[in-house]
């Protein structure tokens, strides 16, 4: 079996409205805003993602300090609550002194 090359196609030199682009600069610069904060938001999430593990990992590192009754890893920085729901895997950090309306569910 011979294969053939197909040749290259040139595009079709066709001109007007509905054929040719249209460009619309304040589109295009919105465009461009648009993927560079998409890009950055992608490079915040992968490195909160990196954090989030260097922290479970230095958690269980000290679990022995940080165990609480029920099995959860507790940690109390300055003015922030850390705590860890091990098995799953279920990291909260929420402000010190953030409680719970009274009878909010857990």
């Amino acid at each position: 079996m011979t294969t053939t090359k197909t040749p290259p196609q040139n595009e079709l030199k066709l001109t007007g409205k509905g054929v040719e682009p249209v460009r619309i600069p304040s589109v295009d610069k919105a465009i461009s805003q648009y993927i560079s904060d998409e890009d950055t938001a992608s490079r915040a999430a992968l490195k909160h993602g990196e954090s989030e593990d260097k922290l479970i990992a230095a958690m269980h590192k000290n679990a022995d300090q940080l165990r609480q009754p029920d099995g959860s890893l507790m940690y109390r920085g300055e003015d922030r609550i850390v705590s860890l729901i091990v098995g799953n895997e279920k990291l909260k950090v929420k402000k010190a002194g953030q409680q719970k309306p009274n009878g909010a569910k857990k």
